[in-house]
């Protein structure tokens, strides 16, 4: 059923033309549904929080050259917010944004790389897959996993039109890093070969750190295999292990002045990462050693044996020098702000949840149904041995990742890219059963893919119209921003001046984005004192409470969305009155009094201004 294809062979360019050419129609014309109002993203706005922020920041860099200041002032005013992000998609938005402003301004010419990029960005990964799979599938299954990759919601999700965000660079480092590991694994050790994928390795580590449990599956995989077949695997994990330690250490100087390398953090590359792929790089050291000089490891029982103690090493030395790496990018996050905040974060929920949707669960447990006895079958029965490796390398880490999943429902988009590929050898196995020739052969062909890609995804979406899974408000809200926006920047009292506005923290970016005023809350882990005391005002049972907080934070303004589900947010039990609610029902205190907005704002938003 799984055949091996020779990957050496060349690739046919009308071919590859045809294909590159079709992805861009896609995408040109879902770039016309954004500028036409039709699509998910509403026409001059960005999908979501994040993206409005890191236009924020790259405007920042554009303006300032300040390469490592990632500080902003008027985020948690007015104590200001330090970003966990790192810069690498920065430059990725301003390669492209730069080359615009012959045309127009730079603000404008950002925005729209940022609507473009995302799509831009998963038609390359699309082409790339197309690469990475060819050793593994056969016929024209490379280009048909093209299309059940982008037949995903959570891949649609990421990386749609109007989503300037980090995560779809993410998963074309990942398609890319498939395709360089699995040359890896097959041919004999190659060190360009080792560098390169330690070199992309390294890269995703410095564009998010959650890029961490992609290179341990990678490491441990190549050390399982060493163990298991011996060869020149040893070579393949010594060598992979030293040039992700030496281009992390690249992308470390890069990324932080000289007085801040040694600065422990876990939320971004950082020297305990580097320290760990250190420890594990001197560990093959040892091994090569051992085995270049004692020829000890011939016997499975003796690497196994060694294995085990420099696995136990290596996690002894990290709990004794960084004991909070265990606790992954989250170890330094203010517990106060996990009920209140981080635990709503669709994206961090569990794959079943009363709250999400239904569409990325049925598509990851449709392909884990199709796709793990197919990877099992490949391992286990299948009479070559060419590419059992391989098979086994997606296998495990396939299994890794659906399981975090089922934690972290953002953890899927990599199972999925994983469990394409054997999807994809049952697509090319049904395709050639049956009709030979003829225009029924191709209408058979056409209607196996297209069930493939269509009927997980639409038997996701009808089960969340059904349902009604998820928060509607929150996921098609009625209502813009950008006229408050307008507003806010153009009042004639208050025009001209800094406000400080104490708001919901998810519009804290775009208000950020689209005025000059200030803010108390973003929607980040590292602004916990910003979500705490805009919590802590919302749910006050005291006028008096509240007006504390308010008075320390120096507010200006205080908004109010009625077309968003806070008051679930907002409220602590039934018998207690929060001031959310006491300002909804009009009970305003005697330090607040209410601005009267445009006609085309009142059903939408109430904002107040502190008179004290």
């Amino acid at each position: 059923m799984i055949e091996v294809l020779n990957y050496n062979r060349k690739i046919n360019g009308t071919e590859m033309l045809s294909f590159f050419c079709f992805w861009f129609c896609i995408f040109v014309f879902f770039v016309l549904l954004y500028v036409c109002g039709r699509a998910p993203v509403k026409k001059n706005e960005l999908a979501d929080t994040d993206c409005y922020m890191r236009l924020v920041r790259v405007t920042d860099l554009y303006n300032t050259g300040k390469w490592y200041n990632s500080f902003f002032p008027r985020s948690n005013a007015p104590y200001g917010e330090h970003s966990h992000w790192t810069r690498p998609f920065d430059v990725l938005l301003l390669a492209g944004a730069v080359p615009l402003t012959l045309f127009t301004d730079f603000e404008t010419a950002l925005f729209w790389w940022g609507v473009v990029i995302s799509p831009l960005l998963i038609i390359i990964t699309i082409i790339t897959l197309q690469w990475s799979t060819r050793p593994i599938l056969s016929g024209d299954g490379p280009f048909l996993a093209g299309f059940i990759l982008a037949s995903q919601v959570i891949i649609l999700a990421y990386c749609q039109v109007g989503r300037p965000d980090h995560h779809s660079l993410l998963i074309f480092v990942f398609v890319l890093s498939i395709g360089i590991i699995l040359r890896m694994i097959l041919q004999p050790f190659n060190a360009y070969l080792c560098y390169a994928a330690g070199a992309i390795g390294a890269f995703s580590v410095w564009v998010s750190i959650e890029s961490m449990l992609s290179i341990c599956m990678i490491i441990a995989m190549l050390g399982f295999l060493w163990l298991l077949k011996d060869g020149d695997f040893l070579q393949k994990s010594l060598h992979y292990s030293l040039a992700l330690f030496v281009f992390t250490f690249f992308s470390l100087i890069i990324e932080r002045p000289w007085h801040d390398l040694t600065t422990q953090q876990f939320d971004r590359v950082s020297i305990a990462h580097l320290s760990v792929l250190g420890f594990v790089t001197v560990f093959w050291t040892i091994c090569l050693l051992f085995d270049r000089y004692k020829r000890v490891f011939h016997q499975m029982s003796r690497r196994f044996s060694f294995v085990i103690a420099g696995g136990a090493a290596i996690a002894l030395m990290t709990l004794l020098c960084f004991p909070k790496f265990y606790k992954g990018p989250l170890a330094d996050v203010d517990p106060r702000i996990i009920p209140i905040w981080f635990n709503r974060v669709n994206e961090v929920r569990p794959l079943f949840s009363e709250s999400g949707t239904l569409a990325i669960p049925i598509q990851l447990i449709s392909s884990a149904i199709i796709g793990f006895p197919l990877l099992f079958y490949s391992i286990l029965w299948k009479r070559s041995d060419d590419n059992r490796d391989c098979w086994i390398f997606i296998l495990l880490t396939a299994i890794v990742f659906f399981l975090i999943s089922l934690y972290q429902v953002r953890w899927s988009v990599y199972a999925l890219i994983l469990l394409i590929i054997p999807v994809t050898t049952l697509i090319v196995t049904l395709r050639r059963i049956g009709l030979k020739t003829g225009f029924l052969k191709t209408l058979k062909n056409v209607s196996v893919l297209l069930f493939f890609c269509a009927a997980p995804f639409s038997l996701g979406l009808l089960a969340d119209q059904i349902i009604k899974s998820g928060d509607s408000a929150e996921s098609s809200r009625g209502f813009s921003m950008i006229q408050l926006c307008g507003y806010l920047n153009n009042e004639g009292q208050r025009q001209g001046r800094i406000l400080r506005i104490l708001t919901r923290v998810d519009f804290g970016p775009e208000i950020l984005y689209r005025t000059h005023h200030e803010v108390i809350g973003t929607p980040y882990h590292r602004n916990s004192q910003g979500i705490v005391d805009t919590y802590e005002v919302m749910t006050a049972d005291t006028d008096e409470k509240a007006l504390e907080i308010i008075q320390k934070r120096g507010v200006d303004l205080i908004l109010l969305c009625l077309k968003l589900k806070e008051p679930s947010a907002y409220s602590k039990s039934e018998k207690v009155s929060t001031f959310y609610q006491r300002l909804l029902q009009n009970k305003i205190p005697n330090w607040l009094k209410k601005v009267d907005l445009p006609s085309d704002l009142t059903s939408s938003f109430l904002l107040f201004e502190t008179l004290e």
